[in-house]
């Protein structure tokens, strides 16, 4: 049985869903109600995060299963690292991860063989909650037209393959209670949203 991290939030969706936008307003609104928080993301900001990033720009050209080592070696010092990992962190203060180990299970099991990038990820412990903002692959490539920056994983088909297997992974996951997920229609207004993320954790949305 995983081990299931308390005050851990983890965001999870498509490129373009608006993970990383809900995440800094969740943080905004526990840091409005006194409570310590720090926000992180995956690919991290250490060493093999950016080699990650690197790839993920098409800077650097990896096969899929090497990419799926590095996400599984990227987040074993992002959990574990000593003095600043999200493990130590959750000592003092909630964390709040913009991706986490089912964008792996998502993403790396596309090209690679969904039993080999499980197996990586088996020993991570879960979050308390994982919100999951759902919003339909098509959407999400108009958002991403806008940035002007095409990454690896950015095509429509393979947006659309990501989606099915997120479906996948909630149903897999359903069945642990002590992970609490929640789904949310991320096609609405950005404040909608987190006001449906805040009520979920029992905060009240500034």
């Amino acid at each position: 049985m995983r081990k299931v991290l308390e005050r851990f939030v983890v965001f999870e969706g498509l490129d373009g869903a608006g993970t990383t936008t809900q995440a800094r307003l969740l943080q905004q609104t526990m840091q409005h109600a006194g409570q310590s928080v720090w926000a992180t993301a995956e690919p991290s900001e250490g060493a093999v995060g950016r080699l990650i990033r690197a790839a993920l720009r098409r800077e650097q050209v990896l096969e899929a299963d090497t990419l799926a080592y590095l996400f599984a070696a990227d987040r074993n010092e992002h959990l574990f690292a000593r003095e600043h990992g999200i493990c130590e962190r959750l000592r003092t203060s909630w964390v709040i991860c913009d991706r986490y180990l089912f964008s792996s299970l998502a993403y790396q099991a596309v090209e690679t063989d969904p039993g080999f990038v499980a197996t990586l990820n088996a020993a991570f412990p879960l979050p308390a909650w994982l919100i999951y903002v759902d919003v339909d692959p098509l959407t999400c490539a108009t958002r991403r037209a806008e940035r002007n920056q095409q990454e690896l994983f950015d095509s429509l088909d393979f947006q659309r393959r990501v989606h099915t297997r997120y479906n996948a992974i909630l149903a897999d996951f359903a069945a642990e209670q002590r992970m609490r997920i929640v789904r949310i229609d991320g096609n609405q207004p950005a404040d909608t949203i987190a006001a449906e993320v805040c009520s979920a954790l029992g905060f009240q949305p500034i």
